[in-house]
């Protein structure tokens, strides 16, 4: 791998990571106070490995299954356009895990949807393909 390919993936990532702790500690800290949980969403889109989508590089099939099961973070992207982080409900541990398994196919993914900083992430509650 070039240097300065992995240098890249890994800002990517570490990008993607911090917001995506954050949001997860969001949504503990709303839970347990008793405030809403997200925006209930039911999207249809692929699933892919953010690494190889947010740098640029090529990425098939059996990259994106092997990436995810390495646990890189994964994403939605939606028909729109619109790309999101999925994040796992940890009640609902089965349902990321099957997100993961549908690394580089066309699923619908329902969840709730956060915002925060300009990054959009979809807790996976259920998937069906």
């Amino acid at each position: 791998m070039h240097p300065r390919f992995r240098r890249t993936a890994v800002a990517a990532f570490v990008a993607l990571l911090g917001p995506a702790l954050w949001v997860t500690a969001q949504h503990q800290h709303q839970h347990e106070h008793g405030q809403p949980a997200g925006q209930a969403a039911s999207i249809k889109g692929e699933v892919v490995d953010l690494s190889c989508y947010l740098s640029g590089s090529p990425c098939n099939l059996k990259c994106a299954q092997a990436c995810a099961k390495k646990g890189l973070p994964i994403g939605l992207l939606a028909a729109e356009g619109k790309l999101y982080l999925l994040i796992e409900d940890h009640s609902r541990a089965e349902a990321y895990k099957q997100a993961i398994g549908h690394a580089g196919h066309t699923v619908t993914v329902k969840g709730r949807v956060f915002e925060k900083g300009g990054l959009r992430a979809l807790q996976v509650q259920a998937v069906s393909g």
